[in-house]
């Protein structure tokens, strides 16, 4: 795969492991683990493919970035994979996040794949 994904997660070392598959699939993978606005700040800066957000820490704070990328004109477009997280969590960012893929974490490589293949 060529491209670059956005990766979300409140845990460096559980983003690290996620990423692994998705750059041995090819794709260059940033990570952000310190905060919404940095997060905000780097999908914005590197228009990625698709911004993948982690829901198994902190989903409000996922979902509310998730909602601030959906409503900034120069991402907007860009698609939300929402991994992980308990149901609840998932059936209320796939709420406010109309749109949205929620996927399990080994789920992940294949559904990148089906998002940003470019015919």
């Amino acid at each position: 795969m060529d491209g670059q994904l956005f990766l979300v997660h409140w845990e460096p070392d559980e983003a690290a492991a996620m990423a692994e598959p998705l750059e041995r699939a090819g794709w260059a993978v940033h990570i952000e683990s310190g905060s919404a606005e940095l997060a905000c700040e780097g999908v914005m800066n590197c228009a990625p493919l698709a911004a993948i957000i982690s829901l198994d820490r902190d989903p409000s704070k996922g979902c509310d970035l998730a909602c601030v990328l959906m409503q900034h004109g120069a991402v907007s477009d860009t698609p939300i994979i929402f991994v992980g997280g308990m149901p609840e969590d998932v059936a209320e960012a796939r709420r406010r996040v109309p749109g949205s893929v929620a996927v399990g974490v080994d789920e992940l490589p294949w559904v990148a794949k089906r998002l940003t293949y470019k015919a």
